[in-house]
């Protein structure tokens, strides 16, 4: 049987692997059905053939809808590749193949075809409406199909060709007739339940692929965020990112009538580490000063790198006592600041200016106080904090 080519991200072990997946969950759905066929051949059948014949027809099928139950589970308990390279899909076929050949045999329990009575009538409708809904059964397994509708009717068929053909050439052409439409019916079948899974998988590939490429775009819109956001160097907030968010807290503020403090901090000497020691070491310096002034905030506190080596953080409904505090803990915190690849007698030292930022103050004016006291902790000696006014 020819197939179309399959798409892109869709191998034919993919296939083969869904279709046995699929074939096992319609099997195990299929046991009422068998059963209740079973039914039908004890009560037709049983009043006039030997108990031992019906009981071993349904002892045999039994047995093979045993076998066949116990490898639907285990197909349906692995993923579908796995499932399929263990071999169970051949012991599917073999499953199938058996019970084809056991529905065989009720044929032999038929009479000649000049004497049939109406129970045999109905025992051929029988194996002629199995062998039918056998394909939609195996409609994604094509050797299963075929294995199992060439043992009902090739031991079924051996059967009806040892009657006299003067009498039962017309029913043995009406099988053969029925047989052809039962090919072409499955072939159909079986063509269509191949399409329906390449196109489930195509779906599911096209999916996955559409997850990734969303996942890249998301991750490259974080960098691409972070980039315009960030200082490239520390991490920090950039100028404008912090100015946005400070614009927000601004709004939070006139709704809630809250204050906050800003810190204006600059590291001491700073140039003179540039100089001496090299930018290498300097922004080693930044990225560490960076690191021990975040340990020292909340999270809603906000930190910007404001230029060179001057800091700006913003501590939203601060008043200045709270302000004061949190100026000390990263004063006394970059003053303790050691990093193993610096130069011996490096030290790290700041100066840090406060200013109020009341709802009604603009925050440049406010920035601009930072500022100055900022200055004037540098020009008392440094590594102190100051408070305007």
């Amino acid at each position: 049987m020819r197939h179309r080519l399959l798409p892109d991200g869709v191998s034919a072990q993919d296939v083969q692997a869904e279709c046995l997946a699929r074939m096992a969950r319609r099997e195990s759905t299929g046991i009422q059905s068998n059963v209740l066929g079973l039914l039908v051949v004890v009560l037709v059948m049983g009043p006039s053939h030997p108990a031992w014949l019906v009981g071993g027809f349904v002892a045999l099928r039994l047995s093979v809808l045993a076998y066949l139950q116990v490898i639907t589970r285990r197909v349906l308990n692995l993923n579908p590749p796995e499932a399929l390279a263990q071999g169970l899909g051949q012991r599917m076929v073999l499953g199938l193949a058996a019970s084809g050949l056991t529905w065989g045999f009720l044929a032999w329990m038929l009479a000649d075809i000049p004497n049939w009575a109406l129970q045999d009538q109905l025992m051929l409708m029988l194996l002629t409406v199995t062998s039918a809904m056998a394909l939609i059964v195996t409609a994604h397994l094509a050797q299963g199909m075929a294995a199992f509708n060439l043992g009902l009717w090739a031991v079924a068929g051996l059967r009806f060709s040892m009657e006299p053909l003067a009498t039962s050439w017309p029913f043995l052409v009406s099988l053969l007739v029925y047989l052809v439409v039962l090919w072409l019916f499955g072939r159909q079948l079986y063509s269509q339940a191949r399409d329906a899974v390449i196109a489930d998988l195509r779906n599911r590939h096209l999916s996955a692929a559409l997850e990734d490429s969303n996942a890249q775009l998301q991750s490259a819109l974080e960098q691409a965020m972070a980039l315009a956001t960030k200082d490239s160097l520390t991490q920090a907030l950039n100028r404008r990112a912090f100015l946005e968010r400070a614009h927000l807290e601004a709004a939070a503020m006139q709704r809630d009538g809250s204050t906050a403090s800003l810190l204006l901090l600059d590291l001491d000497h700073f140039k003179a580490v540039n100089d001496r020691h090299g930018h290498a070491t300097g922004d080693a310096v930044l990225q560490q000063a960076c690191a021990s002034i975040k340990a020292c905030l909340r999270e809603v506190d906000v930190l910007a790198r404001w230029g060179g080596e001057e800091f700006l953080l913003l501590l939203p409904r601060t008043e200045m006592a709270g302000a004061l505090q949190a100026a000390e803990r990263i004063r006394a915190s970059l003053e303790r600041a050691q990093h193993p690849h610096w130069p011996e007698g490096l030290a790290l030292t700041a100066s840090i200016g406060i200013s109020p930022w009341p709802a009604a103050l603009p925050l440049e004016q406010a920035i601009g106080l930072a500022d100055k006291a900022l200055y004037r902790a540098k020009s008392m000696g440094r590594n102190r904090i100051d408070i305007w006014p």
